[in-house]
Formats: structure tokens, C-alpha cells, sequence
């Protein structure tokens, strides 16, 4: 029977990279749920300034969710 999974904001890095480890192991058919952070993780806010930007932490830009292992699944070979 197919389950509905979560990702929670708790868990992000920031790189693209194939040695992520999977922070879930799904079945196909299942579905995840992503919460998601805002695109400079939280370091601007309503009361941020355009001065705000020089002091942006670049390390800390574009917040990601999983990887997400899917048993049965093959690699696409393009």
C-alpha cells in the first residue's frame, strides 16, 4: 500500500552533489510531502533593507531538501 511521506525544513544542506546521503527511502507509487525554506534561508525579512543584500551569506542561498532514495528506481543513462 502506497504511503505519503514528509520532508521537514529541519534537514537541508546547500550543494548540489551525488554523494548526499538519501534522508528517505521511498516505494514507487508512494508520495513525499517537501516543506521547504525561503531561497536565502531566512536571511531577509519584512524589515530587511536593500542594504541587506551586501551582507547576504552566499554560503546559505538556495536551501535544499533530500535526496530521496526511490527503491526499484534505475539510473536514467542519457
Amino acid at each position: 500500500m502506497a504511503e505519503t511521506h514528509k520532508c521537514t525544513t529541519d534537514t537541508v544542506h546547500y550543494t548540489w552533489h551525488k554523494e548526499h546521503e538519501p534522508i528517505l527511502t521511498i516505494d514507487s507509487g508512494d508520495t513525499v510531502v517537501f516543506e521547504t525554506r525561503e531561497v536565502s534561508d531566512n536571511q531577509f525579512n519584512f524589515h530587511s533593507t536593500t542594504e541587506a543584500i551586501s551582507e547576504l551569506d552566499w554560503d546559505y542561498v538556495y536551501p535544499l531538501s533530500g535526496p530521496v532514495y526511490i527503491n526499484g528506481a534505475e539510473r536514467c543513462r542519457t
